[in-house]
């Protein structure tokens, strides 16, 4: 399999913030759109790796759970989802470090 084109890469990652603006779950956003699953998932996971090179942090995958989220959307456009648990100071705390970076 050949390097992947600058035009593909785009595409790739066009869908892959079309899958993160959905807010839905990979089977429901591979239904809606006639897409295979595992297509669906190789993108977000090339997507993601390019971001922690980018960012220098890494995701942590949590088991799924639902559960209400606290979305907290940064200045860069990034999201964190947070469980409904985490206190007010623990995402005050949460903000600093990520502000800082």
């Amino acid at each position: 399999m050949g390097k992947e084109t600058e035009e593909k890469r785009a595409a790739r990652l066009t869908m892959y913030e079309a899958y993160l603006a959905s807010g839905q779950k990979v089977p429901e956003f591979c239904r809606e759109r006639s897409l295979p699953e595992w297509k669906v998932r190789d993108w977000i996971k090339k997507a993601r790796k390019e971001q922690d090179a980018e960012t220098g942090f890494q995701e942590v995958l949590l088991p799924s759970v639902d559960v209400g989220l606290y979305c907290i959307v940064l200045q860069n456009g990034r999201q964190l989802n947070l469980p409904h648990n985490f206190t007010e100071q623990r995402v005050s705390q949460l903000i600093k470090l990520v502000e800082r970076c």
